[in-house]
C-alpha cells in the first residue's frame, strides 16, 4: 500500500510515523526516494512529546490498533507513551487525536496525511463491543479518500467462531488533505444518552413496540408435497 501511495502522490518530502520494522523505508529506497524520514519509538521518536522534524507534503501513519497488539512485549521494554499500552479507550482516542493534530500541522499547503487504521472488537461481559476508531477519533483537514483494505495474515482468519460472530478482516485508509494555509476543518464525534420519548419523530405506537420488545416468532409453515409431482 505504501508503494501505491508514493507512486500516486510522488512527494517531495515523505515522512512516515509509526514506521515499525522499516517497511516504509525499504519501499521508499526502492522507488529512489532518498529524502524520507521514518519515525517510531524504536528510532527514539516519541509521537506524543516530540515535534515533527520537517514540513512535509506527504505523511503516512499506521498507529497501533489500541492495545490489540502490545508492542512493549515485542520491543522488550515498556514506554509510558506507547499507544499500544492497555489504557481506557477514551484515553487512547485523546492521545491519537493529539498525534493526528500534530501531523496535520506539519503539512505544507496541499500536503496529505494518509492514515491506516483497523476496527476493534472486545468482549465486554457476555457480549462483544465494536469500536470504530476512525469514527470516534477527530478528523483534521478535508477527507479526500476513504479506502477499504483487506487484512491478510490476521489472527481472526485462523480461528473458528461459533454463532453469528463476524470476524474483522479489513482496515481503513483515510487520506486527509491540507487545502488552506490558515483554515482547516475539524470533525469530532459526540456520543450522548437521551430518553427515547424525547425524540421528535417517535410515535406512541413505536414507543409501545420498543417497550414490548420483538414479536414472538411463530412456527414455520410446513411444506406440503405437491401430489401432482412424481
Amino acid at each position: 500500500m505504501i508503494k501505491d501511495l508514493l507512486e500516486k502522490y510522488r512527494p517531495k518530502q515523505f515522512v512516515e510515523v509509526f514506521s515499525g520494522g522499516g517497511t516504509g523505508k525499504d519501499v521508499a529506497q526502492s522507488l529512489g526516494i532518498t529524502n524520507s524520514i521514518h519515525l517510531d519509538l524504536l528510532t527514539g521518536w516519541d509521537a506524543l512529546k516530540d515535534d515533527m522534524p520537517v514540513p512535509a507534503d506527504f505523511v503516512f501513519s499506521h498507529p497501533p490498533y489500541w492495545d490489540i497488539i502490545q508492542y512493549a512485549t515485542m520491543r522488550g521494554q515498556y514506554d509510558p507513551d506507547d499507544l499500544s499500552n492497555p489504557v481506557d479507550y477514551a484515553d487512547f482516542i485523546r492521545k491519537l487525536d493529539r498525534i493526528n493534530e500534530k501531523i496535520y500541522a506539519s503539512l505544507v499547503n496541499g500536503g496529505r496525511h494518509a492514515f491506516l487504521m483497523g476496527d476493534v472488537r472486545k468482549r465486554v461481559g457476555n457480549a462483544y463491543q465494536y469500536y470504530s476508531i476512525i469514527k470516534d477519533m477527530g478528523w483534521f483537514g478535508d477527507l479526500e479518500n476513504h479506502l477499504i483494505k483487506v487484512q491478510h495474515n490476521v489472527t481472526s482468519s485462523r480461528r473458528q467462531y461459533q454463532g453469528n460472530f463476524i470476524p474483522i478482516m479489513h482496515e481503513h485508509l483515510l487520506v486527509f488533505v491540507n487545502r488552506e494555509i490558515w483554515q482547516l476543518g475539524i470533525k469530532y464525534t459526540r456520543i450522548y444518552q437521551t430518553d427515547l420519548r424525547q425524540l421528535k419523530q417517535i410515535t406512541w405506537r413505536e414507543l409501545v413496540r420498543a417497550a414490548r420488545g420483538p414479536p414472538r416468532t411463530s412456527q414455520p409453515a410446513r411444506l406440503v408435497p405437491d401430489a401432482r409431482r412424481g
